[in-house]
């Protein structure tokens, strides 16, 4: 899809000439069980490429946009660069590299006609939002298949930006108004003109994932998944390389046999401490200062995990295979049921009283929920036919926000979650 990122994809194929016919996507989930899928039918021929002995053939990037009219879905890509791909062989498969010569292949001549067209317009049409973070005031930032979207909640208004790097991204960090830092699998960008333009600042970073970025006092911070193993990383702003400041194994059992977590680690900061989930039902505290960490089991697999700005530790987490929630008010050290359901997504507070949650439906469209009691109890919303995914709080108008699984709007509320509207968004 258009803005959910997938892994590298590396295959060994039989010299000739191939053609790509059907590529699956996930448009999204209505509840916690019902998801829409599509097998994506490729019937023109800009989806030809060429395998020869000796050659690496790049295909850069794949991109599936939202549906468009009698669940029609565009399908495009970005040609490859070719500037990375002998460096992703070169880690992941050693013993290719010397069989490998020569400029890389990548899609044959007549791809490239009207796909930087049907790449622009599934950019600019068919985003949807999540994983927002703060800009400024009523300015939040996301990012998509090689762009990023500087969204206004108020008006609506989405500013997307091409970032160049090539390759899809999963999280941006805004270290001021202007300066940003956006990252994915082998790569980690940031601009000092607001997304005017893009430099490298991988530096020394190894190949993986970077998962999660944040800034500490004058430090960057890196959270980077490697071959299923979680490394934290850190530099000062302004310059020098990056540091390995701590690493933690993943356990098999929460990997999906690729050597990749099902949920990707996160990280908050406490203060002077770095939280950060491990795959296998797992967390880890970094002492920042004297570099120092500890691991901590938690109650189960992480599916959702949060810090409260009270500190309070929230956990939607899998013992077997029932979810359960739980809290923590000792940074982890103890562990204690929740008085939500487990259906809830993990409920976002904006103080220690009032907090907002989405619960999810099986049978049932899921449930605006919020509590005035600290979540000691929880009411409907009136307008329980929203569906929610990621809610956020703006302190600049006083109002929750909830991104939707759906293209073209976002839902507030000005009045602690009691009712919600909509907020139409789109492209500038």
């Amino acid at each position: 899809m258009a803005n959910k990122p997938t892994p590298i994809h590396a295959a060994a194929l039989m010299e000739g000439v191939y053609e790509v016919e059907t590529i699956g996507a996930r448009l999204g989930c209505i509840n916690m069980l019902v998801c829409k899928g599509y097998d994506v039918l490729i019937d023109d021929k800009s989806f030809r490429f060429s395998i020869e002995p000796g050659k690496l053939t790049d295909l850069g990037m794949i991109v599936v946009g939202l549906p468009d009219e009698a669940d029609k879905v565009l399908a495009t890509h970005q040609v490859a660069k070719g500037i990375k791909s002998e460096s992703y062989l070169r880690e992941l498969v050693p013993g290719l590299t010397s069989a490998i010569n020569g400029k890389a292949l990548s899609w044959s001549d007549p791809a490239l006609e009207g796909r930087g067209v049907a790449l622009a317009k599934i950019k600019r049409d068919d985003f949807l939002l999540g994983n927002l973070k703060h800009l400024n005031d009523s300015n939040y930032l996301a990012v998509g298949p090689d762009v990023v979207y500087k969204v206004n909640i108020n008006n609506g208004r989405v500013n997307v930006i091409d970032v160049g790097a090539g390759a899809p991204l999963d999280t941006i960090l805004p270290v001021s108004d202007r300066v940003w830092l956006a990252g994915g699998f082998g790569e980690l960008v940031q601009t000092d003109d607001a997304g005017a333009s893009w430099h490298s600042v991988l530096e020394n970073l190894p190949l993986g994932f970077v998962v999660d970025l944040k800034k500490w006092k004058e430090n960057l911070i890196v959270t980077l998944l490697r071959n299923g193993n979680v490394e934290i990383y850190g530099k000062p702003i302004s310059s020098g390389k990056w540091e390995l400041w701590a690493s933690y194994l993943g356990k098999p059992d929460n990997l999906d046999g690729t050597g990749l977590a099902w949920i990707d680690p996160v990280s908050f900061i406490i203060e002077d401490k770095l939280v950060t989930t491990v795959p296998g039902a797992e967390m880890a505290i970094l002492d920042i200062l004297s570099r120092k960490s500890r691991v901590y089991p938690l109650p189960g697999k992480a599916l959702q995990f949060s810090v409260s700005g009270d500190g309070r530790l929230r956990c939607q987490c899998m013992p077997w295979v029932i979810i359960n929630q739980y809290e923590s008010m000792d940074i982890g050290g103890t562990w204690q049921g929740s008085s939500y359901s487990h259906l809830m997504n993990v409920p976002f507070f904006k103080d220690k009283m009032h907090g907002v949650g989405y619960e999810k439906g099986i049978m049932f469209r899921g449930k605006l929920k919020y509590t005035e009691d600290g979540g000691l109890t929880w009411k409907e919303s009136q307008q329980p036919e929203f569906t929610a995914n990621e809610i956020f709080y703006n302190s600049a108008n006083n109002s929750f926000y909830a991104t939707t699984p759906y293209h073209g709007y976002l839902i507030k509320s000005s009045d602690d979650g009691k009712t919600w509207s909509t907020v139409a968004i789109h492209a500038q």
